[in-house]
């Protein structure tokens, strides 16, 4: 009796897609006769979950409104420290420690709803380095802001730090949060717990105590209580990309715009980069994302290279004449 090997089984290795979230390390097996992959994410602290995609330790709280705060703390012991990391333009990101002091840490526990009697500022990555996006650089709280996007910065993006340089905070215990929406008026929540059965759509709260919990979220959930389902409802694709839910990690797929590309279409590819137009020449950008040479005058070729001279073209460089007639 001769056994065959079933002729589907797809040979890709998984880990090719990078499917572990946060920073997570993807580790493959193969199975030779089968030609079966299996892989594990090796996650970082502060993470847990088959894609590394659930945060641990950090506070979560009922609100009497639903408003996404877009800040967070990694990396810390306790859910009062960590690296400080803001939510911009479909993702996370650090603040340089640049300037970065007690002002500004006041304004960031403030925001996650933590006291403010006693915080500390460090500088030079405390609690490890981030990876991906450096969203802030110089910022300049003068401590009674509501949002660290109303003190002054460099602006979303402009840096002149590395990871080495991530700024971290440590706050006090206890507090409220209150926060401003960006039409103006405050709201003010206590913390909360897992008694108020805050997880939705299937997740599970684990109870840290003293008011803090996490929600473990079931796949393609997301979100603080996991409230957003499909990784699209906070769209991760960038320059004008459109989101589609798909059911294979990481649960989205971006329909890029022309000349980008990438997972989040964060890849901007310039055709006329690679396409030089000689004699005056010059590079047009095509619908289908390629390119072309627009020539002048005598000029014709791909490139312009060529030069028309009674009837013959002349090839650029070598003194050679081919006729057209």
């Amino acid at each position: 009796m001769t056994t065959q090997r079933p002729s589907y089984y797809c040979p890709n290795d998984p880990c090719s897609s990078s499917p572990c979230y946060n920073g997570g390390t993807c580790w493959s097996t193969r199975n030779t006769y089968y030609n079966r992959y299996r892989f594990y994410c090796q996650c970082p602290t502060g993470t847990s979950g088959k894609y590394c995609e659930s945060y641990i330790g950090w506070p979560q709280y009922a609100t009497t409104q639903s408003w996404y705060q877009g800040i967070r703390l990694v990396g810390g012991k306790t859910p009062y420290e960590g690296r400080v990391e803001v939510y911009h333009n479909g993702e996370w990101g650090t603040i340089c420690d640049d300037n970065f002091d007690v002002n500004d840490a006041r304004v960031i526990c403030r925001m996650l709803g933590y006291g403010t009697s006693s915080v500390a500022a460090y500088q030079g990555g405390r609690f490890g380095q981030g990876y991906g996006r450096i969203w802030l650089d110089d910022l300049r709280c003068r401590g009674y802001e509501h949002d660290v996007t109303s003190c002054s910065h460099a602006g979303w993006g402009r840096h002149n730090c590395g990871h080495q340089e991530d700024a971290s905070v440590s706050c006090s215990a206890g507090g409220t949060l209150t926060t401003r929406k960006p039409w103006g008026y405050e709201m003010t929540t206590q913390q909360a717990s897992c008694r108020y059965s805050p997880c939705r759509n299937g997740g599970t709260c684990v109870d840290y105590g003293n008011g803090f919990y996490h929600c473990y979220c079931p796949p393609k959930t997301s979100g603080r209580n996991c409230e957003y389902i499909g990784e699209c409802t906070v769209n991760p694709c960038m320059n004008g990309g459109t989101c589609r839910n798909v059911n294979y990690p990481p649960y989205y797929y971006c329909m890029c715009p022309r000349y980008y590309s990438g997972q989040k279409c964060e890849s901007y590819s310039d055709p006329c980069r690679y396409l030089t137009c000689y004699n005056g020449g010059s590079c047009v950008r095509r619908w289908d994302s390629f390119a072309t040479c627009q020539c002048y005058g005598p000029y014709t070729g791909r490139q312009c290279e060529y030069r028309m001279e009674g009837g013959f073209t002349a090839e650029r460089g070598k003194g050679v004449t081919y006729s057209w007639e």
